[in-house]
């Protein structure tokens, strides 16, 4: 289907928002590794707690209990990414980073140790994060607990044997997105609260007095493919000054799994602005989906 953009996005800007998402891509693969570890520890604890008559979300707790640092970490090492790369492509110098920081997973500290940050700068980074991140797995474990309620209803309801409850429970966990095998909701968390820490370093570089007094604005660049959701390939080329309204509201990412970026202006353009459009018979509007509709830039702002 062909959806109109609010307007053109050069190769060079499409290559910008490429660049931003293979950073994404490196601070989940980073991640990755050890969350999907905590999920066959989880699944594990939860079906022998169900063979010893055991609380299965008592025995989850400690599994998501360690995912919060994981993601922690992430957004961590995204935060400054995302203020390196910014750095790099605005031309602004910013201080060499040392960390030794016991808190951060393995294969993130070794990537953070590349930046050389003071013990109190990580520390007010990691108390930003750390709220963040809780909320976020607060969130996954009480659905969690509620679908594997209603699983253990189900088992015992049916009067299923052992082996039948525990194929129950793999499926549960397929379902949640929580199986080794199946990790989608992890990676969406994962992939989504580090977009949200990238945007985050973006956001201190662009308010740095060197940058912002030549900055004129921020053009809305997706990642130019068939996965864009209708409503963000309408903002695609949107080119407005940097103090326009429309960012507090649309500032990528814009939605779970978000690819789309907002790229630096430095020269003064003619504004460009999305207009709701059309599509399949239904009027739809270019707009940030529901419960994104801030400016991450300001989320860890210090």
């Amino acid at each position: 289907m062909n959806i109109p953009r609010a307007g053109r996005v050069y190769d060079s800007e499409r290559a910008a928002a490429l660049r931003y998402n293979h950073d994404i891509d490196y601070a989940v693969k980073l991640a990755r590794v050890a969350a999907l570890r905590l999920l066959r520890r989880m699944r594990v604890s939860a079906e022998t707690a169900f063979r010893t008559h055991r609380g299965i979300a008592h025995a989850m707790r400690p599994s998501f209990d360690a995912l919060k640092p994981i993601i922690a970490s992430a957004m961590i090492y995204s935060y400054l990414r995302g203020m390196q790369r910014s750095a790099k492509e605005t031309g602004v110098t910013t201080k060499a980073l040392i960390l030794d920081d016991r808190t951060l997973a393995p294969a993130i500290r070794h990537e953070v140790g590349r930046f050389n940050l003071s013990a109190a700068d990580i520390a007010r980074l990691q108390a930003k994060v750390d709220p963040l991140a809780g909320q976020v797995v607060e969130v996954a474990e009480e659905e969690a607990r509620r679908v594997m309620a209603e699983t253990m209803q189900r088992i015992t309801s049916e009067g299923m044997h052992v082996r039948e409850g525990v194929a129950e429970l793999r499926k549960t966990f397929d379902s949640l997105g929580l199986a080794p095998a199946k990790p989608y909701q992890l990676e969406t968390i994962l992939r989504t609260q580090s977009q949200l820490a990238y945007a985050g370093g973006n956001g201190m570089v662009y308010k740095q007095a060197a940058v912002d007094e030549i900055l004129w604005g921020y053009k809305y660049v997706t990642a130019g493919d068939d996965r864009v959701r209708e409503e963000h390939v309408l903002m695609d080329g949107t080119t407005l000054p940097k103090d326009d309204s429309f960012w507090d509201w649309n500032s990528p990412p814009c939605g779970f799994n978000c690819r789309c970026v907002k790229i630096p202006i430095f020269e003064a353009r003619d504004p460009v602005r999305p207009i709701p459009a059309e599509i399949g018979g239904r009027l739809v509007y270019p707009q940030a989906d529901e419960g994104f509709r801030f400016d991450p830039g300001r989320l860890l702002a210090a």
